[in-house]
Formats: C-alpha cells, structure tokens, sequence
C-alpha cells in the first residue's frame, strides 16, 4: 500500500477509543472539559499521526498489536524525517509533523514523557532544519480589496447565469476576507442573522468562541464599502443559488448547499491563480491585510496584533513584508483601501 496517511476509522480499535475519550469535549455527565486545544487543532494531531502510521505501513512496519508507544523509534524518527525531505517538504511543515507525533502520543499514553520526538538523538528536528520559508507572492491589501470589488462589478448577476452568480459570490467572499483579516474558519462559518447582522450603519459580524483560535468572541463592522454589495448578494444573488431552499447559511454552493471551507479555498485558489499567475488560499488575504496595518501603524504592534487576533511575536515573523519595493506598494494600497473603507 503507498497511501500517505491511515484514515481514523482504521487505527487499532484501542487507539480510536482512547483517542475520543482524550480528545472529547465534555466529560460522562455532559460537563464540558477545560481545554486549550480546538477541536481543529484535534483534528490536525489525528491527521499527522496517521501520517506517522502511513509511514509505518508503506515499510512493512506497522504492528497493529503494539501500543502507539512502542513503534516510535529514534531510528524510525530518522527515516520518517528523510521520508519527508525527500518528498520536498517544508521545513516548518516537517517541524510541526514531529511536533504533533509528539502530542498525538501524549493524548494516546498519557502517562510517558514524550519530548524526546522532537530529538531523537537528543539534537532537537528545529535545529537541524534551516527553517527556511518558501517565498510567498502577497499582494497588497488594497489591490486585493479592488481586485474582489471588481469581480463582483464584473459579474452579471440580474440575468442569473449560474457562473456569474458564483463569481459575484467568490469576489464578495475574498473582500470581505482581506477587509477583515479573519481565518477561514470563521468566515465560512457565518450564517445570516446570527454571525452577519445587518445593522442600520452597515453590517456587523460577531463570532463566537468555539469558532475563533483565541477562544473569545470576536465582534467586528464590515466597511461601509461593502454594504451594497452584501445587501445585493443577500437579495438577488444568495436566493438565486439557493433555488428554493432553506438556509442560513451565508455562502451558498451552486447546488443550493453550504459551501465548505474546503470549497471556499478552491475557489479563491482559483481565482488567485488567474490574476497573479500563482494560486493562494484565504489565508494570504489575512496575511496581506495585517501587514498593511502594521505599516500605518508601526508604533502600535500589540493594537494591531489584538484586532488580528494573534501575537506580536507572530505578527512580526509571518505577516509583516520586508521587501522594500512591497512595502511601498503596500503603503499606497492600502491608502485606496482607507477611501474605501469610508465610502470615499
């Protein structure tokens, strides 16, 4: 078999059930556990430790009467690490791979120390890795905003051609993405009524705990730049995809379905690709958008880091552009940006 990952439902029947008992979210009489980990992040140790076991399976390796403890190996650490350099991985994407081995282990055999996965020979994956980035086209915020205006502009939605509905859809979508800075999570979840609310100002957005990293319910206004377009999008082209049916679902599939985070991220791949000769997810968008505040507001890192919902530290390292050429563009679009934001 040469299948990268072994799905949950075919780990050793043991594994499974301590893995749901370690991972739930309430306990037997239904009170809710206290957690630091979304079930995201859950989610994201399950995949990459049957990873780990994929790896096992393609070498003929894979006990299934061993307990998860028992077939990790420095030796096996070595090769799972030579697996992934070879296949071209990245080395922060290797880096967390191990570092979620590590925490998948711990939710499986609790009782063990298990920060030895991180340096299997007592030299730590990090510090043997360059850490190096891959290069990333960042288009500036302000040419984003535009950009999403203007495919909506484009698309012809009075005369209801599915395609064109769709586009008025993806531009509304990636708008309100670089406007706001907010994960794909949060934005694909929204729902009409609930998390949109449409106010006498303009719209107002608040999303609740369980759909945000930090755990705390984030509130925030849409631009004013974008009223007329969610208000059209609500009234002509939302129905129209919907075709009849119920839902409070903001984004709407071509079936008259919800439309998944993964879809979303197809579809502004899609059309990023078409631009910018490169595709990219919606999480660029947030990347561009916190960068230009950081630039109209340098002085003020722990402001713009808590309306972006991260750290400063990580705001340095991963949003903030250093390319001198980039920032000046940066600067300048984001200007057009402001004008927007305000109806100018």
């Amino acid at each position: 078999m040469h299948r990268l990952a072994v799905p949950f439902d075919q780990w050793p029947a043991v594994e499974c059930e301590i893995w749901l008992l370690g991972t739930a979210v309430s306990d037997k009489l239904g009170q809710r556990k206290k957690s630091r980990r979304s079930p995201a992040t859950f989610l994201k140790y399950q995949h990459n430790y049957g990873r780990w076991l994929g790896f096992l399976e393609r070498r003929g390796l894979l006990d299934l009467n061993q307990r998860a403890g028992e077939r990790v190996t420095p030796d096996l650490l070595v090769k799972f690490f030579d697996e992934m350099l070879a296949r071209g991985n990245a080395d922060y994407t290797i880096y967390s791979r191990f570092c979620d081995l590590r925490s998948a282990l711990r939710i499986l055999e609790p009782g063990s120390d298990w920060n030895w996965v991180v340096r299997p020979f007592g030299i730590t994956v990090y510090s043997v890795l360059p850490m190096r980035t891959r290069p990333k086209l960042v288009p500036a915020a302000g040419e984003l905003f535009v950009w999403s205006i203007g495919l909506m502009d484009d698309a012809q939605t009075s005369g209801g051609q599915t395609d064109q509905l769709i586009q008025y859809r993806d531009g509304l979508f990636m708008a309100i993405a670089v406007s706001s800075g907010r994960r794909l999570r949060a934005l694909s979840s929204l729902r009409v009524d609930h998390e949109l609310m449409r106010l006498e100002a303009g719209y107002h957005v608040e999303i609740p705990p369980e759909l945000d990293k930090t755990r705390r319910l984030d509130a925030f206004d849409l631009p004013p730049a974008l009223t007329g377009y969610i208000d059209r999008y609500l009234d002509v082209v939302r129905p129209a995809l919907l075709k009849g049916q119920a839902s409070d679902d903001l984004w709407i599939s071509r079936r008259g379905r919800r439309l998944s985070a993964k879809t979303i991220t197809a579809r502004v791949e899609h059309w990023t690709r078409q631009e910018f000769d490169e595709a990219f997810g919606p999480h660029r968008f947030k990347h561009s958008a916190a960068t230009a505040c950081v630039l109209h507001s340098p002085d003020e890192p722990d402001l713009v880091a808590a309306a972006f919902r991260t750290s400063p530290a990580v705001l340095q390292n991963h949003y903030i552009q250093r390319d001198a050429a980039q920032v000046r563009a940066l600067i300048a679009h984001a200007s057009l940006l402001d004008r927007l934001r305000v109806g100018k």
